[in-house]
């Protein structure tokens, strides 16, 4: 490790001749985005990276695990496929922080330094939930594994689509996972009035064969959120329900989890769907997931995709295994043979787990066969494996047992979702037409100190423009369409915090990407 940073240190020595590195001229906005999001006050981080101070503290620990490819963290592998929202940094991100480590940490102006994000308490989103469900103060006094659910009426009379949600785990310490559910049955309600205890034991399911899956959190989860106008529907009178895995030996801890949602107001939503499609229990052609001592084994399955469902468009994948997992892919083949990639992990942590957005709405052909293949180290070579020495593992819901699912989130086709854009970030690969000049847009004021942004865009009167408005994360903030002047453009914008964004705005086949500045 040692000659790999003396690599990097000569390499960022060399090209800092061509580039001075500060913390206010880009490093801030690199950490902000990067890294702020779990290191904040309340967030899984173990310290701030809020301010100039705070990453200074914690240099040598950026400079090992920067070199390293430790932090971010981002199990997939990039190579195989890209997705939205990649904590991982590229190149020339990772070069500018090690070159501004090593050459003594220059602050720079700091009257140029972006504003850091602002996180309400216990939250890395930057918005106010509509909803807010969370349980009641619960102790755990089992010495085994456990599944515990939690009921809470929704209080809504009518249904939501929701647009996006946030689990926070009570305590990290003891949550190994978390299935929420929505109930319209009250069977979920009844089997807690039933119980004694806070909440009720349901391993398995919820109790509810009707429940209807609408979120999970697994160890790296980050908040989700789906493109404008499709969101999972909530229905009126619903009872969310939490079922949560403590793990044996968290007996006399304390949680209390909650979820944050987040309601759509689209004049028309197309319904989405969570569903673990492929899984030990039906996919499997070489089960039962079964792995010996002493052994590593690797799992393959299969799922054809009916022909009469059509087309489906996919839009986040979420492999799931449990602690002897070492490596997982998934991909589709479609009837004209063609190789779809989904994911590929080539060192799975069970810690850092995660569903992953694609870039672009992934649009499944009519017909297709999606593939797993999973390998599994149950030997005491695998630093992860919980026994020592090993024991037999087949497929359970105990953190010592394993599991193999791959979640889908999905909706039906509809022409034209093969052009959606979930990821901001991927105009980069929207090459901009010869003839238009990326300063043909110029956006004012900036730093902006209203709410609204004016830009001007001549020779393109009458011509439609989508807008676009991301945080740093590539959350979409606001969506419209405005029918251009050539002149003095408004856009109305919603409540901000301070700090960066990214404005896109679409014309034609051209997209146009301005950072701005919020300072109120």
């Amino acid at each position: 490790m040692k000659y790999r940073i003396l690599f990097f240190v000569l390499f960022v020595a060399l090209n800092s001749f061509a580039q001075t590195n500060t913390w206010s001229n880009n490093i801030a906005s690199i950490i902000y985005s990067k890294c702020a999001t779990c290191h904040h006050q309340g967030a899984i981080g173990p310290f701030n990276l809020m301010s100039y101070n705070d990453a200074v503290a914690a240099a040598s620990g950026i400079l090992d695990a920067v070199s390293d490819d430790r932090m971010p963290p981002w199990p997939p592998d990039t190579t195989y496929r890209k997705f939205a929202h990649q904590r991982a940094l590229n190149i020339q991100q990772k070069t500018a922080i090690l070159d501004w480590i090593n050459t003594g940490l220059p602050e720079g102006n700091i009257a140029n330094a972006p504003a850091p994000p602002v996180f309400p308490v216990g939250t890395s989103v930057n918005q106010t939930p509509d909803l807010v469900a969370q349980m009641p103060v619960f102790t755990n006094y089992a010495n085994v594994d456990i599944y515990q659910c939690f009921v809470m009426p929704s209080g809504l009379n009518v249904a939501k689509y929701i647009k996006g949600f946030e689990l926070i785990p009570g305590n990290r310490q003891i949550v190994h996972h978390i299935l929420v559910y929505a109930d319209t049955t009250g069977i979920c309600a009844n089997l807690d009035a039933q119980d004694p205890n806070i909440g009720y034991l349901s391993f398995g399911g919820v109790g509810s064969s009707s429940a209807q899956l609408i979120g999970l959190w697994v160890p790296g989860a980050e908040p989700q959120f789906y493109p404008n106008g499709m969101g999972l529907r909530l229905p009126a009178n619903a009872d969310i329900v939490f079922q949560i895995h403590y793990p044996g030996g968290t007996n006399g801890q304390q949680d209390s989890t909650k979820i944050n949602f987040f309601f759509s107001n689209a004049p028309s939503i197309r319904p989405l769907y969570v569903s673990p499609i492929l899984n030990h229990s039906t996919s499997l052609t070489n089960g039962p997931l079964f792995i010996a001592a002493n052994q590593t084994k690797t799992f393959y399955g299969e799922y054809n995709i009916p022909a009469i469902y059509g087309k489906i468009s996919m839009l986040q994948v979420a492999p799931h295994m449990h602690l002897i997992g070492r490596n997982i892919q998934s991909h589709a083949v479609a009837p004209s043979n063609q190789t779809i990639p989904l994911i590929k992990i080539n060192d799975w942590n069970f810690m850092w787990q995660g569903g992953y957005d694609f870039q672009q709405i992934q649009v499944m052909p009519v017909s297709t066969t999606l593939y797993f293949e999973a390998m599994y180290d149950n030997t005491s070579n695998n630093p992860f494996n919980p026994s020592n020495p090993p024991v037999n593992v087949s497929e359970g819901e105990a953190t010592t047992d394993e599991m193999m699912m791959i979640y889908f989130t999905y909706t039906g086709y509809q022409p034209g979702d093969e052009n959606i854009i979930i990821d901001s970030t991927l105009v980069t690969k929207l090459e901009h037409k010869a003839s238009l000049d990326m300063n043909t847009i110029q956006v004012y004021p900036n730093p902006i100190t209203e709410q609204n942004i004016m830009f001007n865009a001549p020779a393109m009167e009458g011509k439609k423009c989508n807008v676009c408005l991301t945080d740093l994360t590539g959350r979409i903030i606001l969506e419209q369409v405005i029918t251009l002047n050539n002149m003095n453009n408004k856009i109305e914008l919603p409540a901000l915090n301070n700090g960066l964004y990214i404005l896109l705005l679409r014309i034609d086949n051209n997209i146009y990407s301005h950072k701005i500045n919020f300072q109120q």
